[in-house]
């Protein structure tokens, strides 16, 4: 009876999208896996009646491209400081490259005005951050992306959402 309980609870784990292992849910999260999982429960114009995020993304943040650039770089000018000789491993220095790359907002400033106008709307934390780090130009682009938006947002509102976070990007100090 016991075991039946615990295969029924793992087997609908996995159907919500929930990752387990050994009964206990993972600490470590990350933005693709929960936008993966955002857009996979994402049906018509709003989320599914009754479906939300896995519990494994209740506490978990997300963090724009900019941000983790920043903290990355804050991370390398402290290890260069120290004495030590360990070079930063190869994982750390491409994402940071990546990060470097593909970063919108060259300030904090300027991501603390990003994140705060994308606040004030109804967004999911995921939606938030995606939408910040992708910056679609246009109303129909960001409901292609995120079909969420579709029926909470109307395109004279979300065009002006998209021209004040294309305003922050073009006038960065």
């Amino acid at each position: 009876q016991r075991w039946k309980k615990m295969r029924i609870k793992k087997i609908k784990n996995i159907e919500n999208g929930c990752a387990s292992r050994g009964g206990r849910r993972r600490e470590r999260t990350s933005l693709w896996k929960g936008l993966a999982f955002y857009q996979s429960r994402v049906s018509g114009s709003a989320i599914a009646p009754g479906r939300s995020f896995c519990a494994d993304f209740d506490n978990a943040d997300a963090l724009l491209v900019s941000e983790v650039k920043m903290l990355l770089e804050h991370r390398k000018t402290q290890q260069e400081s120290q004495d030590d000789d360990t070079e930063l491993s190869e994982v750390f220095t491409k994402t940071l490259e990546y990060c470097q790359t593909f970063s919108k907002y060259n300030s904090r400033e300027t991501i603390s005005a990003v994140r705060g106008t994308l606040q004030k709307q109804q967004l999911h934390k995921f939606e938030l951050a995606s939408l910040a780090n992708l910056a679609p130009t246009t109303a129909e682009e960001a409901k292609t992306l995120f079909p969420s938006l579709e029926g909470r947002f109307d395109d004279v509102e979300l065009t002006e959402l998209l021209d004040d976070i294309r305003t922050h990007m073009n006038y960065q100090y």
